[in-house]
């Protein structure tokens, strides 16, 4: 028994041993062995064609900790982005780090000619960036200015502009942020086309950014935009929402009701019949009355059922609308394709090859369910014989 005991122990102190002499990360690097990316700027070069030019915002390790950190911008270019990085390297003392990038911005030019496959391959790739950062296209003639921040700020634009597109996607904003490997699966899927988020400048001498829209595109390269007003109804269409508002227009010309959204359910549907595909999107949406721009202040039952049902109405006519855009731009970003893949995968394999001009030529059926339980006014809840 005591041998049994000693061999135990014996075991449990060579373990010990081992765990505490041999753990650790195999990559270890020290902060000041590194040179932190904050955010990555894709251009094409301007010296010669199929070369790329890499911009990166650097955070600048010397900034004193009370201070707001500061940031510097490197330049390089590469016949492949491996290619440009490396160059960087080149630059610095240290090598770059890429774990704390939170933010690649493509030049408009670089993903309507090049397309934005390759991107995605090089970062997915490399084991040294997260696959959870950022994309989005710039609407300025590079995407390089975007990250270069006023001269009396001192500020990292890279985790401004990624705070902003995550903020930005609350409710029923007019813009949508995606992370790289949600725009790859996407593209994998191969059922229908990606959007990602447009940069631009609001005032380009002080540098004050501003999100413009969706930028969208047909396999992997950009086609075109889709405008700030096209955007509630691709929400609405599209998204569970917990948050956001509302504008619905009433009867007369301007006149206004403006609902805060407690939360919305859309419902994505398909019908094939005798050869005839029809598309159908169901919303259900629950509000509450925030402003009222109209004669009409005292809201009783004829007054409440008029509100939900012209705000069905706006809504239905918004959702339409940017549906049959899409259909004749040929650019399924609603989906559908991945729909019917996802229910009837025999379906899909007739239409899939045919998918653009399926969509394109679909019948649509849009329609609306909006609930308003709360006026606004004093008393509260709105219910029958209340208000």
């Amino acid at each position: 028994m005591r041998k049994k005991l000693s061999r135990f122990a014996a075991w449990l102190l060579t373990l010990g041993i081992l765990a505490v002499c041999l753990s650790g990360c195999w990559d270890y690097k020290g902060l000041r062995e590194l040179t932190v990316v904050a955010g990555i700027a894709l251009d094409q070069s301007d010296n010669a064609p199929n070369v790329y030019s890499l911009s990166f915002e650097i955070v600048d390790s010397t900034t004193p900790p009370k201070e707001q950190a500061d940031s510097v911008m490197i330049t390089s270019e590469g016949r492949t982005i491996f290619e440009a990085v490396n160059n960087a390297n080149k630059q610095l003392h240290n090598e770059m780090y890429f774990g704390n990038t939170d933010i690649i911005v493509v030049s408009r030019q670089l993903a309507e000619t090049v397309g934005i496959d390759n991107i995605f391959d090089a970062f997915l790739r490399d084991y040294n960036t997260r696959d959870s950062l950022l994309i989005t296209i710039s609407r300025e003639l590079t995407a390089k200015e975007l990250l270069e921040s006023p001269e009396d700020e001192n500020r990292i634009s890279s985790y401004f502009l990624s705070d902003s597109l995550i903020d930005s996607t609350a409710g029923t904003n007019f813009t949508r942020a995606y992370k790289l490997f949600e725009v790859y699966n996407l593209r994998m899927e191969n059922a229908g086309e990606i959007m990602l988020p447009a940069l631009r400048f609001e005032d380009k001498e002080k540098k004050l950014l501003r999100t413009d829209g969706m930028a969208l595109f047909k396999k992997d390269k950009l086609t075109g935009f889709l405008a700030d007003e096209d955007m509630p109804g691709l929400i609405f269409a599209t998204e569970k929402l917990s948050g956001g508002h509302y504008v619905a227009e009433l009867d007369k010309v301007g006149d206004y009701l403006t609902a805060d959204v407690i939360s919305s359910k859309p419902k994505l549907g398909f019908r094939y019949e005798s050869g005839r595909l029809t598309l159908t999107s169901f919303v259900n949406v629950l509000a509450r009355v925030v402003e009222v721009d109209t004669d009409i202040k005292e809201i009783h039952d004829e007054e409440m059922e008029f509100f939900e049902q012209k705000a069905c109405e706006s809504m239905v006519s918004d959702i339409t609308k940017v549906i049959k855009k899409m259909q004749a731009e040929r650019e399924d970003i609603f989906l559908f394709g991945r729909e019917i893949f996802r229910k009837d995968p025999r379906l899909w394999d007739t239409l899939k090859d045919d998918w653009d001009t399926r969509f394109s030529q679909a019948e649509v059926e849009v329609s609306c369910e909006f609930l308003i339980n709360d006026t606004g006014m004093i008393r509260g809840y709105y219910a029958e014989g209340v208000s």
